[in-house]
């Protein structure tokens, strides 16, 4: 069964490496984002039997749109 839930600084390790298992090496976040990315940004992961196989990040623009 897949669960979501808000990503929180420890779960930061774990997204890295999926990122680069999507991107193949290529850093789309950017290493000073890694605290930033779940305290300032809407990030929720996808848990299967505790290993994260998705996120979703959502950022809230100056004019109020949240872009996905």
């Amino acid at each position: 069964m897949v669960s979501i839930s808000r990503a929180r600084v420890t779960d930061v390790p774990a997204l890295r490496k999926l990122e680069q298992r999507v991107w193949k090496d290529a850093a789309v976040m950017g290493r000073y984002e890694d605290g930033n990315l779940v305290r300032f940004v809407y990030a929720f992961i996808a848990r299967e039997k505790r290993k994260i196989v998705g996120v979703i990040l959502g950022m809230k623009t100056a004019k109020g749109e949240l872009y996905v």
